[in-house]
């Protein structure tokens, strides 16, 4: 169905939740067999292209209780990269 809605109107608010779909529909990273995870890997880099996805720019900040653990800017240079946060855990 996502794959449709790109070809069809791939700005349509049903394309993104259909993204989020089959976002949330997998098991362990992947989805129920290797062809239903093709096909969802097709769908989903077919709407990344017609989405304009990697074309972002946007400030992000990560907070926690109130208290700033990151801040940055996203853009197509950095987009895949990772940022990874430790917080320490208070013992009782």
């Amino acid at each position: 169905m996502l794959n449709a809605f790109v070809q069809i109107d791939p700005q349509n608010p049903i394309a993104a939740n259909a993204v989020r779909w089959l976002m949330a529909h997998r098991d362990s990273g992947h989805w129920y067999s290797t062809q239903e995870t093709a096909w969802s890997l097709i769908a989903l880099t077919n709407w990344l292209v017609a989405s304009n996805e990697y074309e972002t720019d946007y400030k992000f900040a990560i907070g926690l209780n109130g208290n700033l653990l990151e801040q940055g800017q996203a853009n197509k240079n950095n987009l895949t990269d990772t940022v990874k946060l430790k917080v320490q855990l208070k013992t009782c």
